[in-house]
């Protein structure tokens, strides 16, 4: 078991054997959250099997990490490390990441996975608003190849682009996406980490380019990864 709460990141696997990353990113709003996610992965876990929780957290009380804590703190095949992103986004400029409805900047973190996960090949990413009701294994297990993500087709999205010209218009000249093409959900997504550093400066470019994405971080890695 390895418990922390970081401001500074040099990462690390927290075991050699059978190591399974997931990252999942929070704010205040939505830890309540991020603790049903986390204990849905505790009771379908394998005890043969490490987990490797990472939390991208933006201005998370200690209190309240320290409960996050307590629910793997007797484990001894969970990690769980708390990163205060905040100093991101300073050098990125909050000014950048969109806010619409419930939408908060803390959707943006994953973008920050192929810098704080640079010493990781493979990782899993999950929204927090999740139950998972089989072992993450069985998703980390799945190859990747070359592509730098995998991820599931957000039916709902495509079908917006079918019944809804301005939102076709908005996937074919915003984001620069054949209508053909399979726009994909980004709530849980494995993620080849040695592929995805080589995109890290585009997904921040397009980024400033769209201002204002309709469906925030998804559409910008479905923009880079089109």
């Amino acid at each position: 078991m390895e418990i922390q709460i970081l401001d500074e990141v040099n990462l690390w696997p927290f075991s050699k054997i059978k190591n399974i990353p997931v990252v999942l990113a929070t704010d205040s709003k939505y830890v309540k959250y991020l603790s049903v996610a986390l204990q849905s992965i505790i009771e379908s876990s394998n005890e043969q099997n490490n987990y490797d929780i990472i939390v991208l957290g933006g201005f998370i009380d200690v209190r309240i990490s320290n409960k996050l804590i307590s629910q793997v703190n007797k484990l001894d095949n969970f990690s769980i490390r708390i990163l205060d992103v905040a100093k991101y986004l300073e050098l990125i400029g909050v000014n950048l990441f969109y806010e619409s409805n419930h939408i908060s900047y803390a959707s943006y973190f994953r973008l920050l996975i192929p810098i704080i996960m640079e010493n990781y090949n493979k990782c899993l990413y999950l929204d927090t608003d999740i139950v998972v009701l089989h072992d993450l294994a069985e998703l980390f297990s799945i190859e990747l190849g070359i592509n730098a993500l995998g991820a599931c087709e957000d039916i709902a999205a495509m079908a917006s682009v079918i019944q809804k010209p301005h939102y076709q218009a908005y996937i074919t000249q915003k984001l620069g996406m054949d209508i053909n093409h399979k726009y994909f959900n980004a709530g849980v997504l494995s993620i080849n980490v040695n592929e995805l550093k080589k995109y890290k400066y585009d997904l921040f470019l397009e980024l400033k380019r769209l201002k204002q994405p309709k469906s925030h971080d998804q559409d910008i890695l479905n923009c880079v990864f089109k």
